[in-house]
């Protein structure tokens, strides 16, 4: 489980169960734990900091946005899952991830063993 923090205010968890590890990229949904709704708070803090929102539709409550600098993701040992940048996308009914990508090596083998795992066996031969 991975702690999703905001502004150095935890709003959630995630446990970064998508992923492509050859680009370095992991993503999850938010499992949120806020009063305000996740489109509300996003929305809020991109307009206030100038984040560039690639998508919005205020009827599904559905937002995309680059890349959000004060979003942090950390391990269950309080360690920074860093990369390029962490970005949202998603809708109120099917739920918001966050995606963090280019994670460096050897990092991503490290923290993400599974994901690599995962990912050579789906090219191994079948002989």
């Amino acid at each position: 489980m991975y702690r999703v923090v905001l502004d150095n205010v935890e709003i959630g968890w995630t446990l970064l169960e998508q992923a492509e590890p050859s680009m370095g990229v992991v993503g999850g949904k938010i499992f949120f734990q806020g009063e305000v709704s996740l489109y509300e708070l996003f929305l809020e803090h991109c307009r206030s900091h100038n984040v560039t929102i690639n998508d919005l539709d205020a009827n599904l409550e559905y937002i995309d946005t680059q890349c959000i600098p004060e979003l942090r993701i950390y391990s269950q040992d309080g360690s920074e899952i860093e990369g390029l940048g962490s970005h949202i996308n998603g809708m109120k009914d099917g739920g918001y991830d966050v995606t963090i990508l280019g994670i460096p090596y050897p990092f991503y083998d490290e923290e993400f063993p599974h994901h690599v795992a995962e990912y050579h066996a789906r090219f191994r031969s079948t002989d």
